[in-house]
């Protein structure tokens, strides 16, 4: 992973793969930071995007600040499904292409997509969204722990599942989980932080979380643990992998109508 910058959004990205429908994360460039906004009712994938650029145009920013998206899906798609030219991530592409969201050649925007067990949406929908903005666009008193009036860089990272090839037992489930966790405090490290700096750690899993697994992660997350994991049932939006994780570090969450 190399990590690039999109200067016309205000951030830097972990580039994967020309390929890839998403980057490996983000990180806000001197002078900007990240803001992660939940949107208060799912919207379809492509509504979503409109009502994305609405908002970012009422803050005076433009498509380039988009950074992350996280998505809820219908069901696991096969990996034929995945890959396949007409499928939903070749679509997706071609919004991130056409909103300029894909510098030198590969795509910038971080991303998590999973499958909640119970109501899941009809479609894809759009659950959050992250965008850089200037500092100085910051309400007073919203940046706990800046110096000097910058404060530490806010990252967004994308989903990873566990590591391959797949486990086959219960009691590897824990395995699972750390090896996720590893991938997460891989790119975290490529974005220049640490798990110190992490707000938030969100675990998507399909069965519940049992204390010893619990306990295994927060001491895998060190810092980040003060915060404890946020447990989300869900699938992983590809068939075969059991688990992901994702993490941020910010300074505004924040949840907005569209």
């Amino acid at each position: 992973m190399e990590l690039r910058d999109n200067a016309a959004g205000g951030y830097r990205f972990l580039a994967t793969s020309a390929d890839a429908p998403y980057s490996a994360g983000v990180v806000a460039l001197p002078g900007y930071e990240i803001v992660h906004a939940v949107v208060r009712r799912h919207v379809p994938v492509v509504d979503g995007f409109a009502a994305i650029e609405r908002y970012l145009r009422s803050l005076g920013r433009t498509r380039a600040a988009l950074c992350g998206m996280e998505l809820r899906g219908a069901r696991p798609y096969s990996p034929e499904e995945w890959n396949a030219p007409d499928g939903f991530n070749s679509r997706y592409r071609s919004v991130l292409r056409e909103w300029g969201l894909f510098v030198d050649g590969y795509p910038a925007v971080a991303r998590t997509n999973v499958v909640p067990v119970v109501a899941p949406p009809a479609e894809p929908v759009l659950h959050a969204f992250s965008y850089a903005v200037p500092i100085e666009d910051t309400p007073a008193g919203s940046r706990a722990g800046d110096r000097g009036g910058h404060g530490e860089p806010t990252f967004v990272s994308s989903g990873a599942p566990e590591a391959q090839p797949m486990w086959t037992s219960d009691a590897e489930v824990d395995e699972r989980l750390l090896s996720s966790l590893a991938a997460i405090g891989r790119a975290i490290t490529a974005l220049g932080r640490s798990w110190d700096d992490a707000t938030t750690v969100n675990v998507y899993v399909r069965e519940g979380i049992t204390t010893d697994l619990a306990e295994s992660a927060l001491r895998h997350v060190a810092g980040a643990a003060r915060h404890g994991l946020h447990w989300y049932l869900t699938k992983t939006p590809l068939l075969g992998p059991y688990l992901e994780c994702d993490a941020r570090g910010v300074r505004r969450e924040i949840v907005v109508e569209m």
